[in-house]
């Protein structure tokens, strides 16, 4: 709106409407339109004449009006007024002074914008102004130079052209510079009519076509012609064309002179037309990489690896930096775990902050039930520290990349190679015959990123203290969640790759170089075991493991009253001697009973939903839940094999149901229920079912009567070291789940029978293999001598007939226990139906 204001108000003056006056203080206040046409309508037409606006003035008449921009309306050199005859006859010329000026080499090109400074003052003091008088000066800010018009009054008569070398010395002579251009000022005498315009299109470029008007030109008479404006590169004529030709000249400042100064120049009967010629540059390109791929391709990818190292990584290691210098800042951090008591963790968050404070040393794993509070416990001890990195690989990260680009965010990391990929992706899609050419693999891209977080860490190192042992903010790099991520990856082998780049950095950072602290944050029970393989596999080294139990029942209790204060405290004791310490379990209760639901309700039904949970993955008794079947081409849909049976997993459940210690030995376990297949076993701890610890572990052990009242165990006895295996309920409310299944008399007689079953079953194969052998041995007896039988056949027969009454007996007694029970379980079933008889008879006297 501006523009066209200005470009209105111009042509109002050139057509003698406006004055002067009006016209400059429109101009400066810039009034709306309406009032300037109001004011028009108002005054009388204003008719006096006015001077052509130009866009330079000549010094020698002030112009009353204001110069307008070329962009918004044409305005002519000074000198086109003037006809040829009258500036023949005049000693006035126009000079070319280039080099004033950045050369505008594509549309885009915004020097010209920022270096379009005044030069005015500046190029005139390069003139004797004593014997040359500036008429006008016509700047040409794309091609970088300006035209001037002067006017010759020097006391001796000179030819032009001998003012023009004389000038051409003195600009040699005081070799000045302009707005960082790289060569100085020059001046050449335009011998033609130049050609200005303000066309965008047109950009200056080193090649000109010349074309001859009324005759043509040899080679040699053009070349002396144009190389006293630069150095020319070749001459060609094109076939089959008269009197056209293309000049190729070393820079474009040569044929920019050469164009301004030549055009529309008459030699003789000749007359030269000189323009520029287009260079289509990406064309150029395109065409480069379809003729010659195998070079072009690789210069360009070594190109872009040589931009990344110069430009990207010093950014890279930049934004590292400054993320570390912040004070990190929990951004997971909500209003529950404001309020959660810490008080029964100051032993292990004093442990945690004296790690931190040390120099670094080993890696470290912090480990824990999962919903147990340890990622909130380590994020406190190191909210407000600096030269934090906290990676939490549990916000949708289920891929290698995935990994990448979170870590990337996670560490400040930009710009990141997701950034960088999309671009190769572009020019992948844009060149026909390169295929992933400016892609990396995850593992070159862990490296580089590993390698900036190495120059940051490195630079941090520089300013520790002397004294190991005192203490000072170390950098600390936790990769929360980061195991489970692995576990949980489709693609093993990337899997493996990844832990393997991340614990060999880690193993770098925390033990061979210390600069910065290690963490690996996992609710995996096995999660030191698996990276301490990892440790030994790369040279091995120290790791520290730290443990984080469930919170004591008392102090479970009171995060229960504070959230609840009005709540009945018999049903919050019942509630927490259920759900116990663990305090996602205790979150999910709060929500319950303040979305209205009664204490005791709240807590039977997560009891309820465990035990569908339970039923579900340990019993594969959900349809919704069940296992996807293996398509086998020629036995068809095949369920993959389960890890563990439901006679083991019963019996477990019952074990630790019956149990007053809360925990049973593994290797009772692993010998008398699982019959030495520990993987079935693992398998069942590794699905959150159950937990794997040490007695050490148990700090906050308790015991709950049958009214839900705690029964704390003695603390006057002194701790005895045990580093005996054993195994527990995943939580409290898994042990309660355990207590309600064993205590529902249909699914107990059901998972009764289905184990004696399985028993029964196992007893006979053995009786099947024992007669196998003695129909052996008797096939040997009758194969001797006279049909006699050895003495060591004897023995074996002897002792497979011994056990095999034992076994019959044994096989006799759970065969009439499992008859019992089945009779049992058709009582229950014939109660049932006498109920449901009987219901069906209500209601239908109800609906009579």
């Amino acid at each position: 709106l501006r523009s066209h204001y200005m470009s209105v108000l111009l042509r109002l003056a050139q057509r003698r409407i406006l004055s002067p006056s009006s016209y400059l203080s429109n101009l400066s206040h810039y009034r709306p339109l309406h009032t300037f046409v109001r004011q028009l309508s108002s005054s009388s037409a204003y008719v006096k004449p006015l001077f052509r606006p130009r866009l330079s003035t000549p010094l020698s008449r002030p112009c009353p009006l204001p110069l307008a921009p070329r962009r918004f309306a044409y305005v002519p050199p000074v000198w086109e007024p003037m006809d040829a005859k009258t500036l023949a006859k005049s000693n006035s010329g126009i000079l070319w002074v280039n080099n004033l000026y950045p050369i505008k080499i594509h549309r885009f090109d915004i020097r010209s914008l920022v270096f379009s400074l005044p030069i005015d003052e500046k190029l005139k003091n390069m003139f004797p102004l004593e014997e040359i008088k500036i008429l006008g000066i016509e700047a040409r800010v794309k091609e970088g130079g300006a035209y001037v018009f002067f006017d010759y009054t020097g006391p001796i008569q000179k030819p032009l052209s001998e003012v023009v070398d004389d000038l051409y010395v003195n600009f040699r002579e005081q070799n000045k510079y302009f707005h960082l251009a790289w060569k100085p000022a020059r001046c050449y005498l335009v011998v033609g009519k130049p050609y200005v315009d303000d066309l965008r299109s047109r950009i200056p470029t080193s090649i000109l076509r010349i074309t001859f008007k009324g005759g043509d030109m040899l080679q040699d008479d053009m070349f002396r012609l144009l190389r006293k404006y630069g150095q020319i590169f070749d001459i060609v004529a094109p076939k089959d064309t008269k009197g056209k030709y293309y000049v190729y000249f070393e820079r474009p400042e040569g044929a920019i002179a050469a164009r301004n100064c030549l055009h529309n120049a008459k030699i003789g009967e000749v007359t030269i037309l000189v323009d520029y010629k287009s260079v289509q540059r990406l064309g150029y390109i395109m065409e480069q990489f379809k003729d010659h791929p195998r070079i072009m391709i690789p210069l360009v990818a070594f190109l872009f690896t040589i931009g990344t190292v110069l430009l990207f990584d010093p950014l890279r290691s930049y934004f590292i930096k400054r993320k570390m210098n912040k004070p990190y800042i929990d951004t997971h951090q909500d209003s529950n775990s404001m309020f959660m008591p810490w008080e029964p963790r100051q032993g292990e968050e004093q442990a945690l902050r004296d790690h931190v404070d040390m120099h670094p040393r080993s890696i470290s794993v912090l480990t824990g039930p999962k919903g147990c509070g340890k990622s909130a416990l380590l994020q406190r001890v190191l909210r407000g520290r600096p030269n934090t990195l906290y990676v939490d690989c549990s916000q949708d990260v289920t891929t290698d990349e995935d990994f990448v680009e979170h870590l990337s965010r996670s560490i400040g990391f930009f710009p990141s190679f997701g950034i960088v990929s999309s671009g190769g992706n572009f020019l992948d899609a844009l060149l026909p015959t390169t295929k992933n050419a400016f892609t990396s693999t995850v593992h070159s891209q862990l490296e580089s990123m590993f390698k900036c977080l190495d120059k940051a860490l490195d630079e941090k190192a520089n300013h520790y203290p002397i004294n190991p042992h005192e203490p000072h903010p170390y950098s600390i790099v936790v990769f929360d969640g980061l195991l489970g991520v692995i576990r949980g990856m489709d693609d093993k082998e990337s899997a493996a790759m990844l832990l393997d780049g991340v614990v060999t950095w880690a193993i770098s950072a925390a033990q061979r170089r210390a600069v910065a602290h290690v963490f690996f944050v996992s609710s995996d029970q096995f999660a030191a075991v698996s990276l301490a393989k990892h440790i030994d596999q790369k040279g091995g080294g120290k790791l520290e493991v730290f443990q984080v139990e469930d919170i004591p029942l008392e102090s479970g209790l009171e995060y229960l009253e504070h959230g609840l204060p009005g709540a009945n405290k018999t049903d919050l004791r019942y509630a927490a001697s259920k759900i116990g310490g663990r305090f996602d379990d205790m979150e999910t209760f709060l929500q319950k009973v303040y979305s209205g639901m009664p204490p005791r309700e709240a807590v039977d039904q997560m009891i309820a939903q465990t035990v569908r949970d339970l039923r579900s993955e340990g019993f594969d008794l959900a349809h919704a839940t069940a296992p996807v079947p293996v398509v086998d081409p020629k036995k068809g849909a095949v369920p993959p094999p389960p890890k563990w049976t439901r006679a083991q997993i019963w019996e477990t459940i019952r074990r630790l149901s019956l149990t007053d210690a809360d925990t049973i030995g593994y290797d009772e376990l692993l010998f008398n229920v699982f019959m030495g297949d520990s993987a079935a076993l693992n398998a069942l701890i590794t699905s959150n079912l159950l937990r794997l610890h040490t007695n050490t572990d148990q700090f906050h052990s308790s015991r709950y009567t049958s009214s839900g009242m705690q029964q704390t165990l003695p603390q006057n006895k002194p701790p005895t070291i045990s580093t005996e295996l054993v195994v527990s309920a995943f939580s409290p409310l898994h042990r309660a789940a355990f207590q309600e299944m064993v205590t529902d008399p249909i699914l107990s007689l059901g998972m009764n029978i289905i184990v004696r079953k399985t028993q029964l079953d196992e007893e006979m194969s053995k009786l099947v293999k024992i007669e196998d052998e003695l129909v052996k041995l008797k096939d040997i007896s009758s194969a001797g001598v006279l049909g006699s039988e050895p003495a060591s056949v004897s023995k074996r027969r002897a002792l497979l007939e011994e056990k095999m009454r034992d076994l019959a007996i044994k096989i006799e007694g759970m065969d009439r226990s499992l008859k019992e029970m089945v009779k049992r379980q058709q009582d229950y079933t014939t109660q049932f139906e006498n109920r449901a008889a009987v219901a069906q008879r209500s209601r239908s006297t109800v609906t009579a």
